[in-house]
């Protein structure tokens, strides 16, 4: 869910009374400070609005989004997660970064271990298929074709490329990356917080792991 979407919805649930302490409203834990502030073309909704909206609500995040907090770990990039977090901070300061409002809080961890994640999957498939190893998906239909020519209807290709990305495993910025059955990411647990907002300021209480 973007900012955007919460915006609306927290905004709607404000006309229909929808609102603490009788509900309460679960979202994403990972937007930028005081996301709820910018202007998103909704003349209806205020900041006041959605600040009376967002005390008590709660915003959750998969451990997998945080820098990992070993911060002196080589990681599979070559780089500590501090050495990371130095770098990132660095190109912050960038003109055309600046320009676009990046910040420091976010998922920048995540996207990075992100990139690495689609390239080892690939080099997995790759591997594979310069051995003509269909990674046991001979039962399919399709045929093993170069990276190149993939298609989505090739469903051979689609099988390999799947049990690719689920053989990836590394030490991640964010922490070990691998991925279950479905293809989603396995976390340790999941951080539960509660918005209060007092005039622009936003402070995370009630920490919680499952």
């Amino acid at each position: 869910s973007d900012p955007k979407m919460s915006y609306t919805v927290l905004c709607d649930a404000y006309y229909r009374g929808r609102m603490a302490p009788k509900y309460v409203w679960l979202l994403p834990g990972l937007y930028s400070r005081g996301w709820w502030k910018l202007d998103y073309g909704n003349a209806s909704c205020t900041p006041d609005i959605l600040r009376k909206m967002l005390n008590s609500t709660l915003a959750y995040t998969p451990d997998g989004y945080f820098v990992s907090e070993d911060k002196d770990t080589v990681t599979f990039s070559g780089l500590t997660p501090e050495q990371y977090e130095q770098e990132y901070s660095k190109r912050l300061l960038w003109k055309q970064y600046q320009i676009q409002n990046l910040t420091e809080f976010g998922i920048s961890g995540s996207s990075f271990d992100a990139t690495w994640a689609l390239a080892l999957g690939l080099h997995i498939a790759s591997e594979r298929l310069s051995k003509n190893d269909s990674f046991g998906c001979d039962h399919i239909p399709g045929e093993l074709v170069p990276l190149e020519e993939f298609h989505y209807q090739n469903a051979r290709m689609g099988c390999l490329l799947r049990k690719s990305f689920h053989a990836v495993t590394f030490l991640g910025i964010t922490g070990r990356i691998t991925f279950n059955s479905n293809g989603s990411r396995i976390v340790n647990f999941v951080l539960f917080e509660q918005y209060h907002v007092a005039g622009i300021r936003m402070q995370f209480l009630h920490h919680t792991k499952l």
